[in-house]
């Protein structure tokens, strides 16, 4: 009751104009995300960070709450992301090359690090993992590179690096 009377009710009238609010349920804290419901597999980052910032959720278990959660768009819908995918996305996402294309396209922060909002990282291409046309051999050497990291085992550096190259069709 303290907090309601000395927060809350004196900003009731900003807490009801927030996008996407019911007016009946103006006290909660965000509007509801039906994702959070939904156990999809995903790829999650930190805030802010660089190659290695990358994790991937393969049961869709977890719910993001300080960073990111990337959900698989295929053909404009969501949560269509193979395990082969996720993974494979997993190894690229950690790579230098990756963390050469986020320097081109977001902000740097302290300590060394990008800012991985979805701003910044929507910028960059990645290669359509869920093409029928895509190398499946490569999603495959990539995938299993992505279990190696997800598993915190050493990765050969230099073959995740000409895997990447080879996924965006780079010499």
């Amino acid at each position: 009751p303290t907090y309601f009377h000395e927060y809350l009710l004196p900003n009731k009238s900003r807490l009801t104009e927030r996008a996407g609010i019911d007016p009946q349920k103006w006290w909660l804290l965000t509007r509801h995300r039906t994702m959070s419901l939904e156990n999809n597999p995903k790829i999650v980052s930190t805030y802010f960070g660089d190659a290695g910032s990358f994790g991937l959720d393969v049961e869709g278990n977890f719910l993001v709450v300080e960073g990111s959660a990337w959900l698989a768009r295929e053909k404009g819908y969501f949560g269509a992301l193979s395990r082969n995918a996720g993974f494979a996305y997993l190894a690229l996402l950690n790579s230098q090359i990756f963390s050469q294309l986020l320097s081109a396209t977001s902000s740097h922060v302290g300590g060394g690090q990008w800012d991985l909002s979805k701003q910044y990282i929507d910028q960059i291409p990645l290669p359509n993992f869920f093409s029928p046309n895509f190398n499946a051999r490569l999603i495959n050497a990539l995938s299993e590179i992505g279990r190696g990291i997800r598993a915190g085992l050493p990765v050969n550096e230099k073959d995740k690096e000409d895997l990447v190259k080879q996924a965006y069709r780079i010499d």
